[in-house]
C-alpha cells in the first residue's frame, strides 16, 4: 500500500508538471526567496480561531450521515464561521468514517488579498491536539511549478485555513496539509487553471481536496435562502459561468469554489451529496439577523 500510495502521487506530480507546461500556470508570480529555507524551520503557526468550549461541543454532538450514493468522498465543501462548527464537525465525521486521506489540499479565500494571486506553506500548524505537519513535496511541487507563491508571517490570520485545522488534526491525526488562499481578484481564467493544477494532484485517492468556503452575506434570511438556491442550482450543474457572476450576497470566494469545481470537473466528480444547508439567522432562530449561508457537500464516486 505504501508503494502503491508514493506511485499516485508521483503520478500526480507529474500530471502537474504536464499541466504546467502546457502553458496553464504561467499567471502566478513564483516570488522564490531565501525564506523558502527557513519557512521549513520556523515555529508551527499558532491557531487563532479556536473555541475550546465550541470545538468541544461540536465534536460531542457530530454524528457520521449516510453519505449514499457516494462510495468514496474524494472532496469537500465546508464553512470556516465558527458558528458553524456543528456543520463543520459533521462533515469531519462523515469524512472519517469512510476515509483516511494521508493529505488535504485545504484552498479558501485569502480575505484580505495580502501578497500575490495563490498563496501556499510549508510551515506546520499548531493545534491544541499537536502539530499538523505540511505536505512539503506537494507544496514545493506547485511552487516549483509557478502555481503557488510561499508565504511566511501571517497566513494565521487567514480564517478560511486556521478555523479548520484543529478539524484536520483531531480527525486526521496523521495527514499532512496543503493550505492554499486565494485573492479575490484572479478571475475565472486564472482559477480554472489553478482547478487544473489540482486535479492532478486529486488523481490520488488518497488526497482529500476542501474548500472552505461561507455562502451568502448580510442578507436577511429569507432572501439568503433564496440566493442560496440560486448557488446550488450552479453547483449541481458545474456551472462555472454563473460562478463566476456571484458576488458576496452569494459567497465570499467565487474563485475558490470555480478552482474547486474545475478540478473536479478534470477529474471527472461529480456526484455529491448534500449535508446540510442553512444559514446563521436559522442557528440563531434569529430572522432579523443579517446572516452568513452555510453549505457542506461532499464529492465523490
Amino acid at each position: 500500500m505504501i508503494a502503491q500510495y508514493h506511485n499516485y502521487r508521483l503520478l500526480g506530480l507529474l500530471l502537474l508538471t504536464a499541466v504546467v507546461a502546457a502553458g496553464g500556470v504561467a499567471f502566478f508570480v513564483r516570488g522564490q526567496t531565501d525564506s523558502e529555507r527557513f519557512l521549513k524551520t520556523a515555529s508551527p503557526y499558532p491557531v487563532l480561531f479556536w473555541n475550546e468550549k465550541t470545538f468541544t461541543e461540536s465534536i460531542r454532538k457530530a454524528k457520521p450521515i449516510d453519505a449514499a450514493p457516494l462510495v468514496n468522498i474524494r472532496a469537500g465543501i465546508l464553512p470556516h464561521h465558527l458558528l458553524a462548527s456543528d456543520l463543520i464537525a459533521e462533515e469531519f465525521s462523515t469524512v472519517a468514517s469512510i476515509e483516511k486521506p494521508k493529505t488535504i489540499i485545504l484552498i479558501g479565500p485569502n480575505h484580505n488579498n495580502r501578497g500575490n494571486a495563490v498563496l501556499s506553506s510549508v510551515r506546520p500548524w499548531g493545534t491544541p491536539f499537536g502539530t499538523v505537519e505540511p505536505d512539503t513535496a506537494v507544496v514545493e511541487s506547485l511552487h516549483s511549478s509557478s502555481v503557488v507563491s510561499l508565504w511566511g508571517d501571517g497566513f494565521e490570520e487567514e480564517h478560511s485555513i486556521g478555523a479548520i485545522v484543529p478539524f484536520i488534526k483531531y480527525y486526521f491525526p496523521n495527514a499532512r496539509l496543503v493550505p492554499i488562499v486565494i485573492r479575490s481578484d484572479i478571475g475565472r481564467v486564472d482559477a480554472e487553471r489553478l482547478g487544473k493544477s489540482l486535479a492532478a494532484l486529486i488523481s490520488d485517492e488518497s488526497v482529500l481536496l476542501l474548500a472552505s468556503i461561507d455562502f451568502s452575506h448580510y442578507q436577511p434570511r429569507a432572501e439568503a435562502e433564496a440566493n442560496d438556491r440560486e448557488t446550488w442550482k450552479a453547483i449541481t450543474s458545474f456551472d462555472l459561468s454563473r460562478l463566476s457572476t456571484f458576488g458576496n450576497d452569494h459567497l465570499d470566494a467565487p474563485w475558490t469554489l470555480v478552482a474547486f469545481l474545475a478540478a473536479l470537473k478534470e477529474q471527472e466528480i461529480f456526484r455529491m451529496k448534500l449535508l446540510q444547508n442553512t444559514n446563521s439567522g436559522a442557528l440563531t432562530n434569529d430572522d432579523k439577523l443579517l446572516t452568513t449561508s452555510y453549505f457542506t457537500v461532499l464529492f465523490g464516486k
